[in-house]
């Protein structure tokens, strides 16, 4: 894979071991030539989750950004619905404690085309608390025994799917399957794929594949695989969303918690 090195001179500073890198002194008010964006796009793939200090992007400053790595993902049946002013950009919160999606899980699996990266804005953030934690699920993968690679490797995971405006829960429940361990289509590397969203693990017995999901979101979520963002107002996070999973801490009651979201498609691509 190429490094970021090799591409730009862009200032990428690691957070953790595997995952997360501070993006220091690129003004993302302005427009990015293409060694800059082959760059970014770089450190992306290698860091999996880029932090934007201080950003303060406007609505069209993100979608503009969002661009440069994809297509933005707009459906008017989402039920996060997006801002009157931009199809593309969502906004996310203020939302009240108990209706916020605080669970480990990844973006649009739902779809039979999930998302490629996503971008999100923190605009107002709580005085303590609200952070967003993610897990780097190629990390967790390669720690995983040989014998049991190889069985997940067999596997196939029915994930619920978004039905207009609401999710319909039960045994009917309307799903779309993926494999449960995804090679990255960019990177050839193997990960988990993994979310909330998975209801069960196809032609396994229903005991069975709650213990196996069970362990891996216990070992995946491990603080050993974990980036933790500690916002402040105006931060840009764009995360590499075949590769990581994420978390939004719901520990700041009533206080005021929201920003603006987008997400990159990738085209016909399906996970396999």
């Amino acid at each position: 894979m190429t490094t970021t090195a090799e591409v730009t001179d862009l200032d990428v500073r690691p957070l953790e071991r595997t995952l997360g890198g501070a993006v220091i002194g690129l003004d993302l008010h302005k427009e990015l030539d293409g060694r800059t964006v082959a760059g970014l796009r770089a450190a992306l793939l290698e860091r999996k989750v880029l932090v934007f200090p201080e950003a303060h992007l406007d609505p069209a400053e993100i979608e503009r950004f969002a661009r440069y790595l994809g297509e933005p993902f707009a459906d008017p049946s989402y039920p996060y619905g997006s801002i009157p002013e931009n199809p593309y950009v969502v906004a996310l919160g203020p939302s009240e404690p108990g209706h916020r999606p605080s669970s480990w899980h990844q973006g649009g699996t739902w779809k039979e085309n999930p998302w490629f990266f996503e971008l999100l804005q923190i605009n107002v953030k709580p005085d303590v608390g609200g952070d967003t934690l993610w897990a780097d699920l190629q990390a967790a993968y390669r720690d995983l025994s040989s014998p049991l690679r190889s069985y997940l490797g067999q596997l196939r995971a029915a994930h619920l799917r978004q039905v207009a405006e609401h999710d319909f829960l039960g045994p009917d429940a309307p799903t779309v399957d993926h494999p449960l361990i995804l090679t990255h289509p960019e990177t050839g590397e193997k990960g988990l794929y993994l979310t909330s969203r998975i209801t069960h693990l196809l032609g396994l017995p229903k005991a069975e594949s709650e213990a196996v999901l069970a362990f891996l979101r216990s070992h995946a979520s491990h603080v050993n695989y974990q980036f933790r963002h500690r916002w402040t107002a105006g931060d840009l996070v764009v995360w590499d969303n075949r590769a990581t999973w994420h978390y939004a801490v719901d520990d700041y009651g009533h206080d005021l918690r929201h920003g603006h979201k987008i997400s990159i498609e990738g085209g016909d691509w399906r996970p396999a």
